[in-house]
Protein backbone atom coordinates (compact mmCIF):
# COMPACT_ATOMS: atom_id res chain seq x y z
CA UNK A 1 0.00 0.00 0.00
CA UNK A 2 1.74 3.33 -0.92
CA UNK A 3 1.16 6.04 1.30
CA UNK A 4 0.97 9.70 -0.10
CA UNK A 5 3.40 12.27 0.97
CA UNK A 6 2.33 15.87 2.42
CA UNK A 7 1.45 18.57 0.26
CA UNK A 8 4.03 21.36 1.12
CA UNK A 9 1.96 24.44 2.71
CA UNK A 10 1.70 27.05 0.93
CA UNK A 11 2.14 30.60 2.12
CA UNK A 12 -0.63 32.66 3.34
CA UNK A 13 0.90 35.88 2.91
CA UNK A 14 4.24 37.30 1.12
CA UNK A 15 6.13 37.91 4.32
CA UNK A 16 9.43 36.13 5.39
CA UNK A 17 9.27 33.12 7.42
CA UNK A 18 11.05 32.93 11.03
CA UNK A 19 13.83 30.46 9.08
CA UNK A 20 14.22 33.14 6.30
CA UNK A 21 14.30 36.13 8.67
CA UNK A 22 17.37 34.33 10.50
CA UNK A 23 19.60 33.55 7.47
CA UNK A 24 18.94 37.24 6.29
CA UNK A 25 20.00 38.38 10.45
CA UNK A 26 22.78 36.22 9.49
CA UNK A 27 23.96 37.25 6.04
CA UNK A 28 23.68 40.77 7.42
CA UNK A 29 26.20 40.12 10.19
CA UNK A 30 28.26 37.99 8.46
CA UNK A 31 28.88 40.69 5.96
CA UNK A 32 29.16 43.42 9.01
CA UNK A 33 31.73 41.28 10.68
CA UNK A 34 33.75 40.96 7.40
CA UNK A 35 32.99 37.36 6.65
CA UNK A 36 33.81 35.87 10.30
CA UNK A 37 30.47 33.60 10.82
CA UNK A 38 31.19 32.53 14.53
CA UNK A 39 31.09 36.06 15.56
CA UNK A 40 27.48 36.67 13.11
CA UNK A 41 25.96 33.64 14.11
CA UNK A 42 26.93 34.56 18.25
CA UNK A 43 25.26 37.82 17.41
CA UNK A 44 21.94 35.62 16.16
CA UNK A 45 22.31 33.34 19.46
CA UNK A 46 24.17 34.87 22.01
CA UNK A 47 24.42 31.96 24.36
CA UNK A 48 25.99 29.42 22.33
CA UNK A 49 29.81 28.35 22.72
CA UNK A 50 32.75 29.22 19.82
CA UNK A 51 32.93 25.66 18.59
CA UNK A 52 28.67 25.89 18.71
CA UNK A 53 29.18 29.21 16.44
CA UNK A 54 31.94 27.91 14.63
CA UNK A 55 29.92 24.62 13.55
CA UNK A 56 26.67 26.28 12.89
CA UNK A 57 27.88 28.95 10.49
CA UNK A 58 29.69 26.37 8.50
CA UNK A 59 26.39 24.98 8.31
CA UNK A 60 24.42 28.08 7.49
CA UNK A 61 27.66 28.80 5.04
CA UNK A 62 26.77 25.74 3.50
CA UNK A 63 22.71 26.53 2.46
CA UNK A 64 21.91 28.02 -0.90
CA UNK A 65 19.42 30.48 1.00
CA UNK A 66 22.29 31.77 3.33
CA UNK A 67 24.91 32.47 0.42
CA UNK A 68 22.28 34.41 -1.89
CA UNK A 69 21.65 36.76 0.96
CA UNK A 70 24.56 37.07 1.74
CA UNK A 71 25.88 38.08 -2.00
CA UNK A 72 22.48 40.65 -1.73
CA UNK A 73 23.82 41.81 1.33
CA UNK A 74 27.30 42.53 -0.14
CA UNK A 75 25.23 44.33 -3.45
CA UNK A 76 23.66 46.36 -0.65
CA UNK A 77 26.45 47.45 1.16
CA UNK A 78 28.76 48.24 -2.11
CA UNK A 79 26.21 50.38 -4.24
CA UNK A 80 25.51 52.07 -1.46
CA UNK A 81 29.44 53.06 -1.29
CA UNK A 82 29.44 53.89 -4.96
CA UNK A 83 27.56 57.22 -4.82
CA UNK A 84 27.99 60.56 -5.51
CA UNK A 85 27.96 61.31 -1.84
CA UNK A 86 29.76 58.42 -0.79
CA UNK A 87 32.69 59.10 -3.17
CA UNK A 88 32.72 62.97 -2.29
CA UNK A 89 33.13 62.01 1.33
CA UNK A 90 36.16 59.73 0.12
CA UNK A 91 37.74 63.01 -1.35
CA UNK A 92 36.92 64.88 1.57
CA UNK A 93 38.87 62.03 3.91
CA UNK A 94 41.93 61.94 1.61
CA UNK A 95 42.19 65.89 1.48
CA UNK A 96 42.01 65.87 5.49
CA UNK A 97 44.82 63.64 5.45
CA UNK A 98 46.92 65.75 2.82
CA UNK A 99 46.59 68.67 4.38
CA UNK A 100 46.46 68.11 7.90
CA UNK A 101 49.10 70.18 10.32
CA UNK A 102 50.58 68.96 13.29
CA UNK A 103 49.99 72.24 15.24
CA UNK A 104 46.46 71.51 14.93
CA UNK A 105 47.30 68.31 16.75
CA UNK A 106 49.57 69.66 19.21
CA UNK A 107 51.55 73.00 21.14
CA UNK A 108 54.42 74.06 22.08
CA UNK A 109 54.06 75.70 25.45
CA UNK A 110 57.06 76.48 27.44
CA UNK A 111 59.74 74.79 24.89
CA UNK A 112 57.53 71.28 25.76
CA UNK A 113 54.96 69.53 23.22
CA UNK A 114 52.03 69.06 24.50
CA UNK A 115 48.85 67.21 23.03
CA UNK A 116 45.95 68.84 22.70
CA UNK A 117 42.75 67.64 24.43
CA UNK A 118 40.60 66.18 21.73
CA UNK A 119 37.89 68.49 21.84
CA UNK A 120 40.44 71.14 20.70
CA UNK A 121 41.26 69.26 18.00
CA UNK A 122 39.13 69.95 14.43
CA UNK A 123 37.54 67.03 12.98
CA UNK A 124 39.23 66.75 9.83
CA UNK A 125 42.84 66.64 12.01
CA UNK A 126 41.11 64.10 14.09
CA UNK A 127 40.84 62.26 10.93
CA UNK A 128 44.48 62.58 10.06
CA UNK A 129 45.56 61.04 13.56
CA UNK A 130 46.48 57.35 12.81
CA UNK A 131 47.14 56.60 16.64
CA UNK A 132 47.27 57.50 19.66
CA UNK A 133 49.90 55.88 22.94
CA UNK A 134 50.09 56.60 25.90
CA UNK A 135 52.53 55.38 27.86
CA UNK A 136 55.36 56.47 31.07
CA UNK A 137 57.11 58.27 28.67
CA UNK A 138 54.26 60.37 27.58
CA UNK A 139 52.32 60.57 24.58
CA UNK A 140 52.96 59.43 20.99
CA UNK A 141 50.62 60.35 18.57
CA UNK A 142 50.85 58.95 14.83
CA UNK A 143 49.37 60.66 11.54
CA UNK A 144 48.42 58.98 8.81
CA UNK A 145 50.86 59.26 6.01
CA UNK A 146 50.53 62.50 4.36
CA UNK A 147 52.94 61.32 1.33
CA UNK A 148 50.12 58.46 0.75
CA UNK A 149 47.58 60.63 0.72
CA UNK A 150 48.60 63.02 -1.74
CA UNK A 151 49.83 60.94 -4.11
CA UNK A 152 46.22 58.94 -4.18
CA UNK A 153 45.07 62.51 -4.22
CA UNK A 154 46.74 63.05 -7.48
CA UNK A 155 45.88 59.88 -8.67
CA UNK A 156 42.42 60.64 -8.59
CA UNK A 157 42.58 63.94 -10.47
CA UNK A 158 44.14 62.57 -13.06
CA UNK A 159 47.95 63.77 -12.67
CA UNK A 160 49.24 60.60 -12.16
CA UNK A 161 48.74 57.46 -13.88
CA UNK A 162 49.40 54.01 -13.41
CA UNK A 163 49.06 52.76 -16.64
CA UNK A 164 50.53 54.13 -20.11
CA UNK A 165 48.26 52.84 -23.27
CA UNK A 166 50.93 52.29 -25.90
CA UNK A 167 49.75 51.47 -29.14
CA UNK A 168 51.34 51.42 -32.67
CA UNK A 169 52.72 48.72 -35.14
CA UNK A 170 55.79 46.92 -34.74
CA UNK A 171 57.18 45.93 -38.32
CA UNK A 172 59.66 43.06 -38.10
CA UNK A 173 62.09 41.90 -41.40
CA UNK A 174 64.09 39.35 -41.60
CA UNK A 175 67.84 40.14 -41.42
CA UNK A 176 70.28 39.94 -44.05
CA UNK A 177 72.80 37.11 -43.94
CA UNK A 178 76.41 39.02 -44.24
CA UNK A 179 78.25 37.94 -47.27
CA UNK A 180 81.56 35.99 -46.44
CA UNK A 181 84.52 37.82 -47.13
CA UNK A 182 87.76 35.48 -49.07
CA UNK A 183 90.05 33.80 -46.74
CA UNK A 184 87.09 33.44 -43.87
CA UNK A 185 85.07 30.70 -44.56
Amino acid sequence: MATKGKAPKKKKNNLPSKTENKYRFFAKEYVANLGNGRVAYQKMSPSVSDNVAMASASRLLRNVKVQRFIDEEYERVWTAKDTPKEKSKTYAMIHALGESDLSEVIDLEDGSLRVKNLKEIPLLARQAIQSIQVSDKGIKVKMHSKQAALDLRAKIQGMIQDKVDISGEIVITPAEKPEAEEGHE
